[in-house]
């Protein structure tokens, strides 16, 4: 029998063969790249997941008092969103709070994504503070105590609003939390007496003299201890600036006639220490401006309230290679032209031998890279004026016994932001109070003297001169720690200032 080869028949079969190839790697490809895809979809949603539990998690300890049950949705097309579940107990007097948040993205729909994130928290007047591991094992074995007190949502609220928000540094106070190292810079002497810085300390009494009753001097004074209220850990009296700080003393003025005054000062620590005093040829300087025996006088950053009852003009603050004294600018001011004011540190230049020469003069400062200094006329956004004019310190103030003199309330706030995700990052909101010595209560209860606490809330008693600044990058991180304390320069008089009743309270995470 004779085969014959159909050659036709032949190439249809190799034709049907790779059809059917093509056709399988073609599915296969299809599938791979589908399955890719699919799976690239679902681990973007895991990761948003991931992101908005994170995001719940922020949220509710930025927010301590929200509900502890809780769903909030974004606004995207999505609807992504974060449940939070929240408890808290209380334990031999310490309060612990469990967060719980649940992040889900597209809900609903079949690419939809959760991802879960517990923390747990104790819950103090110094802070928030995460526990660590083994404590969080200790949480759950306390919920099931016979001591533990289950709180509700109420509860909890009430039991966080009575937290003391701060533990004041003060002269009354006992351990790190007491200032016993405020003490006279030595060495930095006036023009007259080398040796006498007008500054001394009383400690058993509480109280600190600025002027001593000596014409031509100069000095300061700095906190110099160890302490860690609210975080602020003080090495030596450099402290955290943190979130800000709240402050408060009294002080009766006596003067002889016009003597040059003083200022309550903060101060950058990266570019000072306890040993920098600035002062010079003019009393007006206070010891805050001017180069000090050193030549560097107190250096930028820094924020100061100046007490200023002499007059001093509007001469040049250099004559060729000689400063001026009379070089103030207070004569600017409409009469009366003796005040208090904030200040800072004028225009960073060298002027004749210094950059410090100008650190209090009015007007000084281009109001971007360097802070203006507040002059007459200058108003705030809100329509406040910034220098508060004080007729005269004497009659201002509260009738005293001894001294003599009339007493005065001051107190100052400045509130730092340093979250760098903030739209208000780097800037120094700063409020002053400054009145007759009396007691000043708010409609919350908060005395101007409680410096634990934020002082009207409810605008009951508005400053009596503010200010809101912004610092340059490289001026906020010198601002990370600080020195604060006090500066005064006599001049051709004499004065006399006695300061009682300080406090201060460096604000913690949780105090706005």
């Amino acid at each position: 029998m004779k085969f014959r080869l159909d050659k036709q028949g032949t190439a249809l079969l190799y034709l049907l063969v790779t059809l059917t190839v093509l056709a399988v790697l073609g599915t296969g490809v299809f599938y791979m790249t589908t399955t890719s895809s699919f799976s690239g979809l679902g681990l973007n949603a895991q990761n948003k997941a991931r992101y908005l539990a994170e995001a719940g998690i922020r949220y509710a300890i930025a927010n301590p008092t929200i509900p502890f049950s809780s769903e909030y949705k974004l606004d995207n097309t999505a609807s992504d969103k974060f449940i939070l579940e929240i408890s808290a107990i209380k334990v031999t007097g310490k309060i612990y709070k469990k967060i719980q948040s649940t992040g889900v993205s597209n809900p609903g729909s079949p690419f939809q994504a959760s991802y879960k994130i517990k923390i747990y928290l104790e819950i103090a007047s110094t802070g928030i503070r995460q526990l660590t591991e083994d404590e969080e094992e200790d949480y759950e074995e306390w919920t099931e105590g016979e001591e533990t007190q289950q709180l509700t949502e109420k509860e909890f609220t009430q039991e966080y609003v009575q937290l003391p928000v701060s533990v004041p540094f003060s002269f009354a106070g006992t351990g790190s939390g007491g200032i016993t190292a405020i003490t006279a810079v030595t060495g930095t002497g006036g023009v007259g007496n080398t040796d006498a810085t007008g500054v001394s300390i009383d400690t058993g009494g509480q109280l600190i003299s600025l002027g001593s009753g000596l014409k031509e001097t100069y000095g300061c004074t700095w906190y110099q201890g160890w302490a860690d209220s609210n975080d602020s850990d003080c090495i030596e009296g450099k402290c955290k600036f943190n979130k800000g700080i709240r402050a408060y003393f009294d002080f009766r003025y006596n003067t002889s006639w016009e003597a040059d005054g003083f200022t309550f000062a903060v101060i950058s620590a990266a570019v000072n220490t306890i040993w920098d005093c600035g002062g010079g040829s003019c009393g007006e300087y206070m010891a805050y401006a001017g180069p000090g025996t050193t030549g560097n006088g107190l250096q930028p950053p820094k924020i100061a309230v100046e007490f200023d009852p002499h007059i001093a003009g509007s001469a040049s603050v250099c004559s060729g290679t000689t400063a001026q004294c009379g070089s103030r600018k207070d004569s600017a001011f409409s009469s009366p032209q003796k005040h208090a004011a904030l200040t800072y540190w004028g225009t960073n230049a060298i002027e004749c031998v210094s950059n410090t020469l100008d650190d209090n003069r009015h007007g000084n400062g281009d109001g971007m890279n360097d802070p203006e200094n507040p002059e007459n006329g200058d108003l705030n956004p809100d329509g406040t004026t910034r220098p508060y004019m004080i007729q005269d310190f004497n009659s201002f103030g509260t009738d005293v016994s001894s001294p003599t003199g009339k007493k005065l309330s001051f107190r100052l706030e400045i509130d730092r932001v340093d979250d760098s995700t903030s739209a208000d990052y780097r800037k120094y909101k700063i409020r002053s109070w400054l009145k007759p010595y009396a007691v000043y209560m708010d409609s919350n209860g908060v005395t101007l003297d409680d410096t634990s606490r934020k002082f009207n809330k409810n605008n009951d008693y508005p400053p009596d001169f503010q200010q809101t600044i912004t610092l340059t990058p490289t001026w906020h991180e010198k601002f990370d720690r600080i020195l604060f304390g006090w500066t005064q320069g006599t001049g051709g008089s004499t004065q006399t200032v006695v300061i009682t009743n300080f406090k201060i309270d460096f604000k913690n995470k949780n105090d706005f």
